[in-house]
């Protein structure tokens, strides 16, 4: 077991401010039974006035293979931008039996208090809990491959599908998860796209308010699959392009 705990990555003019307590690139990386607390990467660029920290607790990139399994929980871990806990790009990323609470981006468009996922060839959470996070426990943009397996989304909050909004990618499968008590804020929305889909088992219970307020999920097939639970609880919300 692992512990990292009150890591600091701030102003950082010679490279990217990525990744408080474990930066990734082009690695295979295991993390397990591990415990990553009060973590933060708030560098901003003064050159151009842009809060540029991703990643509170871990960051990968350009080809890792990530895998978070075994008990792993990230608490409290903040960030100015993307990914309070997990920022993760180009690369694939496996999420397994682990807990993200209370974790947050500070930036105004900042997103993906858990995770923020973006152009990632594979992507699997599978028995994870996202709890009190904000804004957007997970928020996934780009990429093939989107999975979620068994999972809890409780009292998240942020803009469209603040426990879990998934933009942009080829194919998606959330099977057998919970979204309970989660929020909808004012947030900027992203542009949608169309992707393969299938959703099955889901409940959702008394998430608020207005648009998408458990699950975003920008697709047609997506969109179909859900249609029960956009009647009975108003939880899913879905915009194309005109």
């Amino acid at each position: 077991m692992s512990t990292f705990t009150g890591n600091r990555l701030v102003r950082s003019l010679r490279r990217p401010c990525l990744g408080a307590a474990i930066r990734c690139t082009g690695s295979n990386v295991t993390v397990e039974q591990s415990t990553f607390s009060g973590n933060r990467a708030v560098c901003s660029d003064v050159r151009f006035a842009n809060d540029i920290g991703k990643g509170g607790a871990i960051s990968a990139d350009h080809g890792t293979n990530l895998r978070v399994i075994g008990s792993t929980t990230f608490t409290n871990n903040t960030v100015v931008q993307h990914g309070g806990a997990i920022f993760a790009q180009f690369s694939s990323i496996e999420v397994q039996n682990s807990t993200f609470t209370s974790n947050s981006v500070a930036g105004v468009d900042g997103r993906g208090a858990g995770l923020y996922l973006r152009r990632n060839s594979l992507v699997v959470i599978t028995e994870s809990t996202f709890i009190d996070n904000a804004a957007w426990a997970v928020y996934i943009t780009g990429g093939s491959e989107v999975s979620v397996y068994g999972s809890r989304f409780i009292g998240n909050r942020g803009g469209s599908g603040p426990a879990l909004l998934i933009t942009s990618v080829s194919s998606i499968s959330i099977i057998d998860s919970n979204f309970i008590r989660n929020t909808t804020v004012s947030r900027s929305e992203p542009t949608s796209s169309d992707a393969n889909g299938e959703t099955e088992n889901l409940s959702f219970i008394t998430s608020t308010n207005n648009n998408g307020v458990a699950l975003h999920c920008h697709s047609k097939v997506c969109l179909l699959s859900c249609l029960v639970f956009l009647l009975l609880f108003v939880g899913f919300s879905y915009y194309e392009k005109q």
